[in-house]
């Protein structure tokens, strides 16, 4: 309302207030309404005696001054004095301006009796003189005050008795009736004083109660404000009808809504279809006194759905009616985010440990497949019609070989990431590889297209498993768009300097982002979570591969310390970014073909260590073919009992054997005797801790089954050197 458009009545009352503000203590207003309105009813007396006591005042003062009243001058004078005095000085206490303003009550009343008497208002001053005591003070004060009032009205019998009074001369049996008078008033008095006092003593405790009661309410409010400020989850309190009444800053912080917004109001945050259930559920449970705790799911201001675990509270009323709701919301996003990955987590380590054990198996039984062809090749005349049966089946073993390699990748064992290679190069590569010109026969509608960054680093990686991942997306992406399309293959470099909205935790530094573009049918929500689990597809199986693919890629990027995103629209199409950690070492020189001339050995002693027969007759095969002298035993137990009384240029361990010690222990126990033996360890699993440990104890290279000419002739000769 504006100043203006106040009545003069509500003026009056809004001036009259900031007098009290200015006259009354500062402390007071925080006691009791009783004692505040005592503070008042002191303030207006004294306020009044001010302002209108002049009016009194000065027809006193001329009339004594004139008859040579000087008693009644000196008292008229001196009690306005001291008006001025209370009503000014803030140092007087409220008892002592209770006891002053009796004061002049007493001054006031006796004056007038022995001046006047019967004829006067003294005893009406005297009266009020108890009845300010009794409302001010008490009932304890108001005894005496009364005693002080019948001692008062005694002297005045007693000046009468000894004709001092003139008034008392000219009323006749003037001591009888005052009598009369006294026992009357002291009655009335007595009477009405004590009823005030009473009354007005039992009202001061009722109003201290209540006030002490408001400032516990008060206090209990504040805390209950601090607990529900506190708290890091978001919390509400709702009105039997559902309405928003308070939430603390962590539901701003967390669903976006100012309290100011929706005060009162229903908050539009409850997923449609959940609204009936819920508010059943509220009434189900809360006429019943029941706590609630779900998992269910809230939109923030900006629409983003959030996974929210909710307990809900009733706040039941004095007729034992729903008063209230306090509901507190913890948002679990994040929370189901890593429960999720974890879960993901853990069935790909069960099916990685499942795929590694197959991968180990097929090792050993490719062994033969992928050396033997190489020893026959040597014997065979260069016209011979069994070369070409040979070769087939060199490269279906290859073929097969690299089938293994997808399940050590599966397994996260097969990787051993030590190349310099550029994403690029790779690109260019599959895009002219067979494997490429396979997929266009069953897709003869797709176009692929590349949109390389010309200066991109480089990645330490394997660019077989790279080479490996570009394939599965392009198959992925070409599966997707049964009627044709186009699908584009690109490159880019990103330095990252803090986390990027798709991926939280990705961490600083230089990356390389291949992406893969399709406008295909897309991936629904249901899907896109499950993609990379091994044989979750909806491909046809014979046709697009095993199941794998995408299960590889996410293991890929695993192995490489590398991020995937995936973005996808129904209808639209996918697009996946995977985000490799980028290297300033430049591109190795191509390898040159080697000769077996150059790993040709001199009749050098080797001995063979594997629990595996034909892993032992392969290896044998292949050295004596390359000129050593060899021998084996089938475990580490046999190995130690070898080497006791013999002695071997060079031993090749395969680390992991199903029966007694592992290669790391054999070794360790060998050199016992052979201090500085030479030793290859071989396995068909990745290196691990315990082939780093025989490492450390002086065992050499570590070469992964199964066995080619190539491989073991140059890591034979390369330990026989060192």
């Amino acid at each position: 309302m504006l100043k203006h458009d106040l009545t003069y009545g509500q003026k009056f009352i809004e001036y009259w207030h900031k007098l009290e503000l200015k006259f009354i203590p500062k402390e007071v207003w925080d006691k009791d309404l009783f004692t505040i309105w005592q503070e008042k009813i002191i303030f207006f007396l004294y306020f009044i005696g001010t302002v209108i006591g002049p009016f009194a005042l000065i027809p006193s003062l001329i009339l004594s001054y004139k008859e040579e009243l000087w008693s009644v001058f000196i008292l008229d004078s001196l009690v306005y004095i001291l008006i001025l005095i209370v009503l000014f000085s803030k140092k007087i206490s409220f008892k002592q301006k209770s006891w002053i303003t009796f004061a002049i009550f007493y001054s006031l009343g006796t004056g007038l009796l022995l001046m006047l008497g019967f004829y006067g208002a003294g005893y009406i001053w005297l009266f009020g003189a108890t009845l300010i005591i009794a409302s001010m003070i008490g009932l304890k004060s108001a005894k005496i005050a009364l005693l002080i009032n019948f001692l008062s009205m005694i002297s005045v019998g007693f000046y009468i008795v000894i004709g001092l009074p003139e008034w008392a001369l000219k009323t006749e049996n003037a001591l009888g009736k005052w009598v009369v008078m006294t026992v009357n008033f002291m009655f009335v008095n007595t009477l009405v004083t004590f009823f005030v006092a009473t009354l007005l003593n039992r009202l001061k405790i009722s109003l201290k109660r209540e006030h002490k009661a408001i400032n516990e309410l008060r206090e209990k409010h504040e805390e209950l404000k601090a607990i529900l400020k506190a708290s890091p989850d978001p919390l509400l309190v709702y009105d039997d009808l559902d309405n928003v009444q308070y939430f603390n800053d962590a539901f701003t912080n967390v669903f976006g809504w100012e309290l100011n917004e929706v005060y009162g109001e229903k908050i539009p945050f409850i997923p449609e279809g959940q609204q009936k259930v819920l508010i059943k559920t509220f009434l189900s449970n809360t006429i019943k006194s029941l706590v609630m705790r779900f998992e269910t799911k809230r939109y923030t201001k900006e629409k983003k759905l959030l996974d929210i675990s909710l307990s809900a509270a009733p706040v039941i009323g004095n007729k034992g009616n729903l008063a209230a709701i306090i509901v507190n919301m913890k948002d679990i996003t994040k929370d189901k985010q890593i429960e999720l990955k974890l879960q993901q987590a853990k069935k790909m380590e069960s099916i990685g440990i499942l795929a590694g054990g197959v991968a180990h198996d097929l090792n050993n039984v490719l062994s033969a497949q992928v050396g033997y062809p190489d020893i026959i090749l040597m014997s065979l005349p260069e016209n011979s019609p069994l070369k070409t049966p040979v070769e087939n089946i060199k490269k279906s073993a290859q073929k097969a070989s690299a089938i293994v390699q997808d399940l050590l990748t599966l397994a996260r064992r097969g990787v051993i990431i030590t190349d310099i290679v550029n994403l690029n190069q790779i690109i260019l590569s599959y895009i002219q590889s067979p494997e490429c010109m396979k997929m266009k026969q069953y897709h003869p509608d797709i176009i692929i297209k590349n949109n390389l960054e010309d200066d991109l680093l480089n990645n330490i990686a394997s660019g077989t498993h790279l080479f490996n991942t570009i394939m599965n997306l392009v198959n992925n992406a070409a599966e997707a768009m049964s009627n044709g399309g186009n699908i584009i293959i690109s490159t880019r470099n990103k330095y990252i300097d803090k986390p990027i909205k798709q991926i939280q935790n990705i961490k600083e530094g230089d990356y390389t982002i291949l992406s893969v573009t399709d406008n295909g049918t897309g991936i629904s929500k249901d899907d896109i979570d499950k993609i990379f689990e091994p044989f979750y597809t909806k491909k046809n199986m014979g046709k697009s591969g095993t199941g794998l693919g995408m299960t590889v890629v996410w293991g890929t990027v695993q192995d490489h310390n590398g991020y995937i995103d995936v973005q996808s629209t129904l209808n639209k199409g996918t697009t996946f970014e995977l985000y490799f950690p980028a290297t300033r070492k430049k591109l190795l020189k191509e390898k040159k073909t080697i000769s077996i001339k150059e790993y040709m050995g001199n009749m050098e002693s080797i001995l063979i260590v594997d629990d595996i027969e034909e892993q032992r007759t392969i290896a044998f095969d292949i050295l004596t073919k390359l000129n050593y002298t060899v021998h084996f035993v089938e475990s580490g137990e046999h190995a130690v009992e070898y080497m006791k009384v013999n002695k071997a240029d060079l031993i090749i361990l395969d680390m992991i054997m199903n029966q007694g010690i592992d290669g790391c222990e054999t070794y360790e126990q060998i050199i016992k005797y052979h201090p500085g033996q030479k030793a290859i360890i071989t396995s068909g699993f990745s290196d691990n801790e315990r082939v780093k440990k025989a490492q450390s104890l002086g065992a050499g290279n570590y070469i992964k089954k199964p066995y080619t000419f190539e491989k073991i002739g140059l890591e034979v000769k390369k330990a026989l050197a060192e």
